[in-house]
């Protein structure tokens, strides 16, 4: 299972410049290019959190319960 998360903590008085650059597939031939720049009061944070479950025939709603609590004290960790 593969959660992105993204955490917003405002600012204490100051602005941070925020920017992001990307390029999207489009198709097999070609991509489109994308990027913007901007004074906010939010800091943003950005993670990727890859969880795993290994058991021979393990079905998604067997393994969910346990995925979901790996995820909250990940989390919770990063807080």
């Amino acid at each position: 299972m593969i959660t992105d998360l993204q955490i917003s903590e405002k600012a204490s008085g100051a602005y941070v410049d925020e920017s992001s650059d990307a390029s999207l597939k489009q198709g097999t031939s070609g991509d489109k290019k994308f990027s913007w720049r901007e004074k906010t009061n939010w800091k943003r944070y950005q993670t990727r959190v890859v969880s795993v479950a290994t058991k021979t025939n393990l079905k998604f709603s067997e393994a969910e319960p346990e995925l979901k609590n790996g995820l909250v004290k990940t989390i919770s960790g990063l807080l």
